[in-house]
C-alpha cells in the first residue's frame, strides 16, 4: 500500500541509502514518497567514486492502478541515462 511504500522509501533514505530512479518524475504533491528520490548518486568510498543510476521500466506504470500512476512520468531510458552521466560527470 501507498503509507507502507512512503515508510519504506523514507527508512532507505533515512539509513542514508540513494534512492535512485533516473528517469522518473515525479510530483511530490501528488505522490509523497517521490520527496526520498534523487535522479543519481555519486558514492564515494576508500578514496572511489561511483556514479549510480537506475531506471524504471516504461511498462512499469500501465499495471497500476490510477492513484498510484497519477503524478509520474517515466521519462525514456537513453536520454536520461545520458543526462544522469552527465551531471555526475560534472559532479566529480
Amino acid at each position: 500500500d501507498q503509507e507502507r511504500l512512503e515508510r519504506f522509501v523514507a527508512a532507505v533514505r533515512g539509513a542514508g541509502i540513494p534512492v535512485v530512479a533516473t528517469n522518473l518524475r515525479c510530483d511530490r504533491g501528488e505522490q509523497p514518497f517521490c520527496a526520498h528520490l534523487t535522479d543519481a548518486a555519486l558514492v564515494e568510498e576508500g578514496g572511489h567514486k561511483v556514479g549510480v543510476l537506475a531506471t524504471v521500466s516504461p511498462l512499469a506504470t500501465p499495471g497500476l492502478p490510477a492513484d498510484r500512476q497519477r503524478g509520474l512520468t517515466i521519462e525514456p531510458i537513453l536520454p536520461a541515462v545520458s543526462r544522469g552521466a552527465r551531471a555526475l560527470r560534472e559532479a566529480g
